[in-house]
Order: C-alpha cells, then structure tokens, then sequence
C-alpha cells in the first residue's frame, strides 16, 4: 500500500476539519446568539416609567388618606331642621296663635339661630252675647300684633335648645319668647316653648305662659 506524503495528509486534515465545521456550525452560531442576546438585555437601560428588574422604585407609596370624620346620627338629624316652620295652636285665656321659626345654622358648629314671631286671635272677645265695645277692640289688636325674637343655640340631649338674644315687641301681657326646644316629629318638628318678660334674664320666674306645638315645614317661593 503506497504511503500518504506530508502534503497528502496535511490535505486530509483540513478536509476533515472543514466536514466538522460544517457539522457542528448551525450549533455554535445558535449559541453564539444566545449569548449576544443574553448580554445586550442584562446592560440595556429601563423603558421609561418602568422601573428596572429587581429595582425598588424610587418614588415612595403615598400614605393612605384619613377616613372622613364622622358626624353623629342626632347631629345630622337635627341639621335637616334647618329651614322655616309654621305651627298653630289653641293658647289658655288667649285663643288661637300662629308661630313661625326660621332655623338657619349659627356661626359656630353645631350651633344654631332662630328667628320667631308670634300672633294670636283671642276669639273668646267675640263670642256670642258678648258685648263688643272699644276696650275689646283695642284688646284684640294687641292679641293679633305679631311679636318677635331672635335666639341661638346648639344642640342639647337629643334637641336644639335655643335661648332669646333680642326681643321684638311683647303681647298684652308684655311676655316675648325666650326659650324654645325643638325635636324631629316623623317630618315634621315638635316645639316646646317657654314666654318670659323683658327682664326674663334677671327674673325668671313670671307669670308669662308657654306652650308645645307640632309644626310643619313652609314652603317659600
């Protein structure tokens, strides 16, 4: 068998390394891709807005928001009687009085202002048999002419409680309101009254009458 020279062999090896090469290329060009793409993602910047793997934002979490202080049942109830009422109701020894309040809040919370005027027609003047003559018509004039106040307030156990700042006029027996407790009635507004005289501060104690009435909202144009 003739032998290979040196430049036969030579020949044969590079023969079998390019059959190599051709074989195992497709693999190794595969994982040099890999690799490449492996690298460019690990030092490739963040998108903006987002915030790079692994990486604690930079921006920290608002704190949550206080919840709402709550207002008690009785105190929002008794703010929806805010508005005007109107009322009428037999009085002993004087007749039929009509009332109106207009309640709007006060300047301090839950604080309140009222203004109240007062009329009565004192129909026993009147009455059959009776004689009219001018001290009766006087008299009831003075029953019909309305009387005012103006009182404030806040809410006390369960009701607004409002006491007289200034008095508007006074009936035939120089009495004005100056205190009044108002409640919710279903819808309507339960009021109880109390007269004083001018000097209600100082004395208290009178003769002036009082009274209670179930009122009813007045509707306004």
């Amino acid at each position: 068998m003739k032998q290979l020279t040196d430049k036969q062999k030579k020949a044969l090896w590079i023969a079998a390394g390019v059959l190599v090469l051709i074989h195992y290329a497709p693999t190794i060009l595969n994982t040099i891709r890999q690799q490449s793409a492996a690298y460019r993602y690990a030092h490739s910047k963040p998108s903006p807005g987002i915030p790079a793997p692994d990486r604690a934002s930079s921006t920290p979490t608002p704190p949550p928001a206080p919840p709402a202080p709550s207002v008690p049942p009785d105190v929002a109830q008794l703010s929806a009687l805010v508005g005007i009422w109107g009322g009428s109701m037999p009085v002993p020894n004087v007749g039929i009085c009509e009332i109106r309040l207009e309640l709007k809040p006060g300047t301090e919370k839950p604080g309140f202002t009222g203004y109240s005027t007062m009329s009565c027609t004192n129909v026993q003047r009147f009455r059959p048999g009776q004689k009219s003559n001018s001290q009766n018509a006087n008299a009831a004039l003075l029953d019909a002419t309305p009387v005012s106040a103006i009182l404030s307030g806040e809410i006390l156990k369960g009701s607004i409680e409002l006491n007289q700042d200034k008095a508007i006029g006074a009936n035939h027996a120089g009495c004005n309101i100056v205190w009044v407790s108002l409640t919710p009635f279903s819808e309507q507004m339960a009021m109880n009254w109390q007269e004083g005289p001018a000097n209600w501060k100082e004395k208290p104690e009178s003769s002036c009458a009082g009274g209670q009435v179930i009122m009813h909202r007045v509707r306004t144009l």
